[in-house]
C-alpha cells in the first residue's frame, strides 16, 4: 500500500505502465494528445512570450482548446469564455506539468522547449513522453491546485 500512496509507478508498485502501447492505444489519451500539441506550438513559436502574470496568451489558450483533445462542460455550454489561462484546467495542468516535467522552461517571461522536450516530440519517443508527463502529473504536481 505504501508503493501505491507515494510511488504509484514506482517498480515496487501494483500499477505498471505497458512497455510497448502501440500508437492507436497512445493516440487514446487526450491529455498525451494535448501535451503534444502544446510542444510542436513551443516548438513553432520558440520563445512564446508570456502575459506578464506567466500565464499563456489567448491567442494560443484558443489554439490548443480548439484542438477539441479535453472539452470542458463551462466552456462548452457558454457558462464562461476562455479569456485567461486560469478558465481550463486542463491548460493549466498542461502549462504546469510541461514545466515540472523540464520539457519547457521560464527564461525571463519567456517559455521555451528544452532539448529533452524537442528529444520528446519525436514520435519514436511518444512512448517514453507519456511515461514522463504521467510520472510528472502523479508524483510531482501539486493535486491541490485542482481543488478550486
Amino acid at each position: 500500500m505504501h508503493a501505491l500512496l507515494y510511488q504509484p509507478l514506482g517498480p515496487a508498485s501494483v500499477v505498471q505502465l505497458h512497455a510497448d502501447l502501440p500508437n492507436d492505444v497512445l493516440d487514446q489519451i487526450p491529455f498525451l494528445r494535448l501535451t503534444e500539441a502544446f510542444l510542436r506550438l513551443l516548438q513553432r513559436e520558440t520563445p512564446l512570450r508570456l502575459t506578464p502574470l506567466g500565464a499563456l496568451p489567448r491567442k494560443y489558450l484558443r489554439e490548443l482548446y480548439a484542438s477539441g483533445f479535453i472539452l470542458e462542460e463551462g466552456l462548452e455550454t457558454g457558462l464562461f469564455t476562455l479569456s485567461r489561462e486560469i478558465d481550463s484546467l486542463a491548460i493549466t495542468t498542461l502549462h504546469q506539468t510541461t514545466r515540472l516535467a523540464g520539457l519547457a522552461r521560464l527564461v525571463r517571461g519567456e517559455l521555451l522547449l528544452t532539448k529533452k522536450g524537442a528529444q520528446l516530440l519525436d514520435p519514436a519517443h511518444r512512448l517514453a513522453l507519456w511515461a514522463l508527463v504521467l510520472d510528472t502529473f502523479t508524483n510531482r504536481f501539486l493535486w491541490a491546485s485542482h481543488d478550486g
